[in-house]
């Protein structure tokens, strides 16, 4: 098994929304899910997790990821654990009692294949930008009137 296939497996079988739920206290909203981002002082709900796309980002501090990459950014701030990719994976199988054999986990891991979904993720920074300049022109015009 070549490690996007691996990728995939694991996250068409887990939730985002439980993974992320068991460390983080999440509202839904809409089709989406919101919560206090873990990864910097928030006070606000700006961690938005996208049970659809199965990835989770802030809109605060700009963290995106899979549910793999959220275990490994996860690990290392709040438990100061510094995980490989493997590790984090392992730790993702672990938690969720995921029956997959990562003993064939090739040791290179290319960044193609954890990211998955670049395009998705900057259509998400880039709607986010959109609606920023937005609100800022509107604030902006109002001033001038």
């Amino acid at each position: 098994m070549n490690n996007q296939n691996l990728f995939n497996e694991i996250r068409e079988k887990i939730d985002i929304v439980d993974l992320i739920g068991e460390n983080v206290p999440l509202v839904q909203k809409g089709r989406n899910y919101f919560g206090v981002c873990p990864f910097h002082n928030d006070n606000n709900p700006s961690l938005v997790v996208h049970p659809k796309k199965n990835i989770a980002t802030c809109f605060s501090c700009g963290v995106t990821g899979n549910v793999i990459s959220f275990v490994q950014k996860y690990e290392k701030q709040v438990n100061g654990n510094d995980l490989s990719i493997n590790q984090a994976i392992a730790k993702v199988v672990e938690i969720c009692n995921l029956n997959i054999d990562i003993s064939k986990l090739k040791d290179k891991i290319y960044l193609h294949d954890i990211i998955g979904g670049i395009g998705y993720i900057v259509g998400i920074f880039g709607l986010w930008a959109l609606i920023r300049a937005s609100k800022m022109t509107r604030a902006s015009q109002s001033k001038e009137r």
